[in-house]
């Protein structure tokens, strides 16, 4: 009889054990749906976990917005989410955004409350945060959509590039370890990448050649004798633009370096290491410390297909100014 009352106190304190256990642990895990209050406009959104990890203690989950672009994706403690319902109440829909109420620069509303948005200011909000529900940028799309629709955890979050620091949009697979780096500095002559900035400093320090490989098939006159500066007219352009022709086959590191560069920014871009088959259009700034890489765009070299553009990009430190 003692025996018995010994066997059923254990099976009562390992119910314990275990209730308590599992209420220890996170109700969420990758792939879960869920709702998401985003940083980028306090509104609550329809997300999906992709990943989660231990950061100084604390759990903190990487969600996909469902209906954002994945250029928002980000890391969120756990007290930004909330279980996913049917029909969850106060979720933004894509055509609802905040507040008009607050000027463009701070979209937060002080209620809370949804508005129906205007095409206008809807196309103003995505410019403000370089957004777009059904963003496509190019790239090789075709047999890709189940890659487009499994996000991948954005590993670098900030590069230097020049006198710029920009904030990345997308994964892109770069080699360890700077695929783990949160902020990588590269080179705007050679795209070279590296970890730390006094070794940029040193790779500039010793380099010679400050434009890209390749033939200079363009470069824009300079202006008419006796104008004034800044003119600009017909080709005249302020900074001036050069445009080089590269073969990927024959300045692969270059070109591969780029691609890994682009990806930063293109969602749907697939090319990164077989660069042989495309010739690389690079558009330059130039000025007198050299050629500054502002945007490119690739082409197959020979193609079935009466169209051949591969990919296009103009990174976002020089975008709005016509290239």
């Amino acid at each position: 009889m003692a025996r018995r009352e010994q066997e059923m106190e254990a099976r009562r304190q390992s119910g314990r054990t275990a209730g308590t256990s599992s209420r220890s642990h996170t109700k969420f895990d990758a792939g879960t749906k869920c709702v998401c209050l985003a940083s980028f406009d306090n509104q609550q959104h329809p997300a999906e976990i992709i990943e989660k990890k231990i950061d100084k203690g604390e759990t903190v989950f990487y969600v996909h917005y469902l209906d954002c672009d994945k250029r928002l994706d980000e890391w969120v403690t756990e007290d930004k989410l909330s279980p996913w319902t049917t029909t969850p109440r106060g979720v933004s829909r894509v055509d609802t955004l905040p507040s008009l109420q607050l000027a463009a620069g701070d979209l937060l509303s002080p209620t809370g409350a949804d508005v129906k948005v205007t095409r206008r200011f809807k196309r103003k909000f995505e410019e403000i945060h370089h957004v777009h529900a059904d963003d496509h940028h190019g790239g090789d799309q075709g047999g890709h959509d189940k890659e487009h629709h499994a996000p991948k955890v954005k590993n670098i979050n900030v590069i230097e590039y020049g006198k710029f620091e920009m904030d990345t949009w997308y994964y892109s697979p770069y080699p360890e370890p700077y695929a783990s780096a949160n902020k990588l500095y590269v080179c705007e002559y050679t795209l070279k990448y590296f970890r730390k900035k006094s070794t940029l400093i040193r790779h500039l320090a010793k380099l010679e050649i400050r434009h890209p490989p390749g033939d200079e098939i363009y470069r824009s006159p300079p202006p008419p004798p006796g104008s004034p500066a800044g003119y600009t007219g017909g080709a005249v352009c302020d900074p001036p633009i050069s445009m080089f022709e590269v073969d990927g086959k024959k300045a692969k590191v270059y070109c591969q370096n780029l691609c890994l560069l682009s990806k930063l920014f293109l969602d749907h871009k697939t090319l990164y290491y077989d660069v042989d088959p495309f010739m690389f259009y690079v558009m330059c700034e130039r000025d007198s410390s050299g050629y500054h890489m502002v945007g490119y765009f690739s082409k197959e070299k020979s193609c079935a297909e009466e169209y051949n553009l591969a990919c296009i990009l103009t990174l976002p430190a020089y975008q709005r100014k016509g290239y």
